[in-house]
């Protein structure tokens, strides 16, 4: 779990490179300075938007590599069990602490959960980049699209009174 690899492929590689992009000649860097940063909130925007989506199997791709998965496993499986405990709310209990906690060995018996957690993180890619490239061309429009996106996500994550405008 979290040991190899990952690969966006088709239109979520286009959209990874887009939001990892430099930005511009006079902005140095893009919205994320890394695919794994990307990886790694992906899910949790899916979650909280609610948003999944399946693989493309377009020809373009980027990766994660390996060795950073395998750096930041731990981070990546604390997001994979808060998000089972949390999606599988129609389980009981135990069967969602079961499916967070017990089946980091079983790769079958993960099988299905693994695929709802990618789901979730290409979901999330497909948020951030609907949020963030929405009805704007210019680096102005990325900017404020950007940081209503971020109030929106504020709001849904601390309340209607997290935000002061």
């Amino acid at each position: 779990m979290f040991d190899k690899q990952y690969v966006f492929r088709g239109k979520h590689a286009m959209m990874v490179k887009k939001l990892a992009a430099k930005l511009s000649d006079e902005v140095g860097s893009g919205f994320f300075a890394t695919n794994y940063d990307i990886y790694r909130l992906a899910p949790i925007i899916g979650w909280v938007y609610n948003r999944k989506a399946d693989i493309d199997k377009g020809e373009d791709s980027t990766k994660v590599f390996g060795d950073k998965m395998l750096n930041e496993k731990d981070e990546m499986i604390f997001n994979y069990r808060v998000l089972m405990l949390l999606e599988n709310s129609k389980k009981t209990d135990q069967e969602r602490i079961d499916i967070a906690f017990k089946l980091d060995n079983d790769d079958e018996a993960r099988k299905e959960y693994d695929k709802l957690y990618n789901s979730y993180v290409l979901g999330g890619v497909e948020e951030m980049y609907e949020r963030i490239f929405a009805d704007s061309d210019s680096m102005d429009g990325y900017i404020m699209n950007l940081q209503e996106f971020i109030e929106d996500l504020q709001v849904r994550l601390y309340g209607a009174d997290a935000v002061d405008i």
